[in-house]
């Protein structure tokens, strides 16, 4: 089965210019996501979300995490990893007369049901994903990217031991090698570390018996103009190094590609193997922007800046390796409208066959308030009917025109093949989900009210959207829910929740299936 839409997530207190989705981390059933709460001040405040996976597979919250007190720090989050038992977040000095804050990474420790913090590593130089600096971690080291850092940008690597870190290595670009912003794209994995940088080089590191990393292998792709722009890149599981010529459209002989390296052999250089050619339906993107892999399963960012496109959306690419050779096995977005200016595609996360997605710019809560999303790589686990967004404002749909994104919540139906070809019925209750009601010896998660009556004797009828028809050949639909304005604060709280019924036709109508309950929240 391919890839599915598992969950979105928001600010609880979504605000517009929140930007929630700045940055994004992932670590088997931990999950984090930045939000810079900057109301629209490009040098915000900051917080992380936290997030645990529970049984069943849904994500929920798990506190959050503000610059520790008594530090005077911007931007707090903007880049953000997670390692198996901790959390690292950057913070940015204020560039003001009298302000006392240093730039820093602030490490936050697991003690079981949440982060707490812990240490803070200074860094004198400001470390922004905005600015293009990156952090990743792995195991008991943390690596952070500087590409601004004179002479040609550099990295510095943290080693955890005893329960307190401290600086193990700054690596810097060759002084040999014709490059700047070392350190815009890195990744950790064990004892390699590779770091790219502009004008399409990366360099793969080795951690070696006596404790230093050392340089093993330089790559230098083919350049072009908008070969420079970018520079991500992955290890992915022990062999495979995947290096990315992102740029924009502006010469058609030179569109963005991944390129992929393997080891032939154990301790044997990395050679190249295949080129991921950027998709046809986004030579207007800059594909590659972003990479999240683990395992046989990669994701590749594509998004569209704001001088090219008048509603910039992206999209995430996925891919698959087989028998040595990676192929496309699709694409994720949920189901937003086409004129919502979303960002996807700039910061993602892979953990097993999870993926998180950040989408900053997201407008369906309030402009550019943001979400994200996790995604079923493989299709496992996938819900049979999802939504986004899960909350709206009442102040922001009445402030928007009829047109907006922000009035309405997608939903996808996904019975699966069995029920293919069937009829489908989504109803709705503004009471809950619990006791439910008892149809054709099944239990459907809503409870009978006004709203229930309404959905099942009105289908298709405002605010309902194709609320009733035929699913796929796969067992797929998608229908919505569209909100009129202008709508009294007195609305605020207001809880939907909705589910559907797939229907056979023949010999005689029955229900055969039921589909969970999922929630579309006003908030004032």
């Amino acid at each position: 089965m391919a890839q599915c839409h598992r969950q979105s997530v928001v600010d609880p207190q979504a605000a517009g210019g929140d930007r929630f989705g700045t940055a994004v981390a992932l670590h088997g059933d931990r999950a984090a996501v930045s939000a810079s709460r900057s109301a629209f001040d490009p040098l915000g405040p900051g917080r992380i979300f936290v997030y645990q996976r529970v049984a069943g597979g849904e994500w929920l919250p798990a506190g959050f995490l503000d610059a520790p007190a008594g530090e005077e720090v911007l931007l707090f989050g903007q880049a953000i990893a997670l390692g198996g038992d901790f959390l690292v977040a950057s913070g940015y000095a204020p560039q003001i007369p009298g302000a006392t804050g240093t730039n820093g990474l602030f490490v936050h420790a697991w003690n079981g049901s949440e982060f707490s913090f812990v240490q803070k590593l200074e860094t004198e130089q400001p470390i922004s994903s905005a600015q293009g600096g990156i952090v990743v971690a792995d195991g008991d080291r943390i690596a952070v990217g500087f590409p601004d850092g004179s002479p040609k940008g550099f990295v510095k690597v943290f080693a955890r031991q005893g329960g307190l870190w401290s600086l193990e290595q700054s690596l810097g670009a060759p002084h040999s090698l014709d490059v700047f912003d070392f350190g815009i794209g890195l990744d950790l994995d064990g004892d390699e570390l590779v770091v790219s940088a502009r004008r399409n080089f990366a360099l793969h590191y080795q951690r070696g018996a006596s404790g230093t990393w050392d340089l093993t292998q330089t790559i230098e792709l083919e350049r072009c103009y908008e070969a420079e722009l970018a520079g991500d890149v992955q290890l992915v599981g022990d062999d495979v190094l995947a290096v990315v010529r992102a740029g924009g459209p502006i010469d058609d002989n030179c569109f963005s590609r991944v390129e992929v390296y393997r080891r032939p052999a154990p301790g044997q250089p990395f050679a190249a193997i295949q080129s991921i050619l950027q998709p046809a339906a986004t030579l207007d993107q800059a594909f590659g922007m972003e990479m999240a892999a683990d395992g046989e399963r990669m994701a590749i960012g594509s998004w569209e800046p704001d001088f090219i496109a008048a509603v910039p959306n992206g999209d995430v690419w996925v891919y698959a390796r087989e028998n040595g050779v990676w192929g496309p096995v699709g694409s994720v977005g949920p189901p937003w409208p086409a004129n919502n200016y979303t960002g996807i595609g700039t910061v993602l996360a892979a953990s097993g066959d999870t993926l998180l997605t950040g989408a900053m710019e997201d407008n369906t809560v309030d402009f550019q308030a943001g979400s994200a999303s996790f995604w079923s790589l493989t299709g496992a686990g996938c819900p049979s009917l999802s939504a986004h967004p899960p909350v709206s404002s009442i102040d922001y749909m009445n402030g928007v025109p009829s047109y907006a994104p922000a009035r309405r919540q997608d939903l996808v139906l996904d019975a699966g093949p069995s029920h293919g070809l069937e009829l489908y019925l989504l109803l709705g209750s503004l009471s809950g989900t619990s006791p439910g009601v008892a149809v054709d010896g099944l239990l459907l998660p809503l409870v009978a009210d006004s709203w229930f009556a309404q959905t099942l004797g009105a289908p298709n009828q405002p605010p309902m959207e194709h609320s009733f028809g035929a699913l796929d050949a796969q067992g797929r639909a998608l229908a919505a829910i569209q909100v009129p304005a202008p709508l009294d604060q007195s609305f605020a709280g207001v809880e939907f929740h909705h589910a559907f019924v797939t229907i056979a036709s023949a010999p005689a109508l029955a229900v055969t299936g039921v589909s969970e309950g999922v929630a579309f929240t006003l908030v004032p």
